[in-house]
């Protein structure tokens, strides 16, 4: 590949092999990548390889079936799906059947063995200062294209010298390769991209687009659709429609490319572990997806740099957990690899408090989600911790969490008001935290509606995401302030979980208003939704009691009352009863058949 023998950095190396830092980092623990150290007694110390042993390495992978080098995935991709309690799964795919009737095939082999190698998008003729689009747009492109199951992904660092490209072609046997530029001209964007055929380096696509710049989401669609069309591959109509619904607003959208072009330019050179770690836990505390991901490579890099830094390990388990806890994806591998992190903590004395608060939430997810007997372990859990740290509000939350949960199940009143004591506690103590919402939910519950809202309101003031604003949505129902209820619910279009979660909602209100309509046009569009929610029957028995349609107000409870997930928490759509305006004619009955 020419060049100097000895690469002197992580950055270096992961230039050379074409892959993130953190992926060579793992193959050095794992796979063995023969990475040296200046000072071998430090595993902090800076690190260098040799080009011709990395090159002996490479072959001896690829020999090698049973250690294969495997390309990154999307974390998009969910796995399995289990029971949806706060987002829906798409489980069917729709395929195009059309072929264009191009006078031959460019591509010959199965589709799911076609590859492309994605370079970093250009910006040549942008200023500066607005780099962030074409590292954002390269990166939206891969994530977008690695959804697709016919279609590989590999990320490279960077367009290859004519030595290089023939080191690519042995070695990563990617069929096409992708490279495009990216110019921005105040509100009007310009994107030009090529595919290449790695094979001959002919281009098989020259294609450039022209959009508003609010548009710009729109461009990793219409570059999938281009090599789809172009390849004669099916494409997965499903992909964009589930992407078209939860397109999220163009300024938050700029915001967060920024955001992350900055915070991997300071990563890049950034040494320190202790940094590191306190911009994982700032990522983390966003409770998006993306900023969560950010804070996986933020506390892995913290523990690269120093393998006994508990926190970063704790850090990283929570990140995990959050794919099921925000409803991600709903696969238990996520578990499994929390708990092997918390495991290397729990032998210290004093773990830090955010070690019992993972634990616990660990292990009543496990409860909720995967039927494991395991809410009595995180009741002791969180109960150690509140022993030694009293005054931790994620340790109160969850306590407080652990008493909805029983009560729910047993409807004994004094764990209630047990949840109801631990939540204020938390609240006390954080009060802006986002984590507050939940509180504001027992309220709700216990027809506090003026305290609930409240609650939400402050917590707005720091964190105005649309779960605040669906909470309040929720609020206002239940306070019978229909008119401003639906006024928040109709303006929900992010994310897709809230924004179908909405529809219920408007579907409840249309029913409160007799508009039966209206109600017969938004249960239309539910039926029409690829998979519902698990609380689907009851928002439906609630909607059909709305308009005296005792029949199927009864037969949707009988539905949902029989499934096994709704007796974890039986009790609390009890008081969902006492206080939705739907259920006021049949009350009594209702009480007496569910509840007595």
């Amino acid at each position: 590949m020419g060049g100097k023998e000895i690469l002197n950095s992580w950055k270096e190396i992961s230039q050379y092999l074409q892959h993130d830092g953190r992926t060579c980092r793992r193959w050095e623990k794992s796979l063995e990548l023969p990475v040296r150290r200046y000072d071998n007694d430090s595993s902090r110390s800076r690190v260098f390889a040799l080009k011709s042993e990395l090159d002996e390495w490479i072959e001896q992978r690829k020999n090698n079936n049973n250690h294969s080098i495997k390309i990154h995935k999307s974390f998009f991709r969910s796995k399995r799906a289990t029971l949806l309690l706060f987002s829906i799964a798409i489980t069917t795919a729709v395929f195009i059947s059309l072929l264009f009737g191009f006078p031959r095939k460019l591509w010959q082999g199965s589709p799911e063995s076609v590859s492309i190698g994605i370079y970093p998008i250009e910006s040549s003729a942008s200023s500066e200062h607005e780099d962030y689009l074409a590292q954002g747009i390269t990166n939206e492109i891969i994530d977008y294209l690695a959804l697709f199951e016919n279609i590989k992904i590999t990320k490279l660092a960077a367009l290859p010298d004519a030595q290089e490209k023939e080191f690519f072609k042995n070695y990563s046997r990617a069929d096409f390769l992708l490279n495009g530029d990216i110019q921005k001209n105040g509100d009007d964007i310009k994107f030009q991209f090529n595919l290449i055929k790695a094979k001959n380096n002919k281009i098989v696509i020259d294609h450039e687009f022209h959009k508003k710049y609010a548009d710009i989401q729109l461009i990793k669609e219409a570059v999938a659709r281009k090599i789809h069309s172009k390849l004669n591959i099916p494409f997965d109509e499903q992909i964009a429609e589930s992407f078209a619904a939860s397109t999220i607003n163009q300024e938050p959208y700029d915001m967060f490319l920024k955001g992350n072009y900055i915070l991997n330019s300071i990563k890049d050179n950034e040494y320190d572990p202790w940094k590191l770690y306190y911009k994982g836990k700032y990522y983390y505390g966003l409770t998006t997806r993306e900023s969560n991901e950010v804070a996986i490579e933020l506390f892995c890099a913290a523990i690269d740099l120093d393998e006994n830094f508990e926190e970063a390990y704790v850090g990283l388990a929570q990140c995990y957990i959050n794919y099921l806890n925000f409803g991600w994806d709903y696969d238990i591998s996520w578990l499994k690899k929390a708990s092997d992190l918390l495991s290397k903590v729990e032998s210290n004395t004093f773990p830090c408090p955010e070690y019992y608060s993972s634990l616990a939430k660990l292990l009543l997810i496990e409860y909720i989600y995967f039927n494991e007997e395991t809410q009595l372990k995180a009741f002791d859990t969180v109960k150690k911790g509140l022993e030694q740290y009293p005054n931790h509000p994620d340790l109160n939350g969850i306590a407080s969490y652990f008493y909805y949960l029983r009560y729910g199940k047993e409807g004994n009143e004094l764990d209630f008001k047990k949840a109801l004591e631990y939540g204020e506690t938390s609240f006390l103590i954080k009060p802006f935290s986002l984590s507050n919402l939940f509180f504001a939910n027992l309220l709700l519950l216990d027809g506090q509606f003026s305290r609930a809202l409240e609650i939400c309101e402050l917590v707005k003031k720091v964190d105005n995401t649309s779960l605040t604003e669906f909470r309040i949505g929720e609020i206002l129902y239940y306070m019978g302030n229909l008119e401003r209820s639906a006024s928040i619910f109709n303006q929900m279009e992010s994310p897709l979980h809230l924004k179908v979660g909405a529809l219920y909602y408007l579907g409840m209100i249309a029913s409160q208003k007799k508009n039966s309509e209206k109600l017969k046009n938004i249960i239309s569009k539910i039926d029409n939704l690829p998979k519902p929610f698990s609380w689907h029957n009851f928002r439906f028995s609630s909607m059909y009691f709305g308009i005296d349609d005792k029949e199927e107000g009864f037969r949707c409870l009988d539905d949902f009352f029989s499934e096994p997930s709704t007796q974890k928490l039986k009790y609390n759509y009890k008081r969902y009863v006492l206080i939705d305006r739907n259920f006021d004619k049949y009350n009594s009955i209702i009480r007496r058949t569910y509840f007595e």
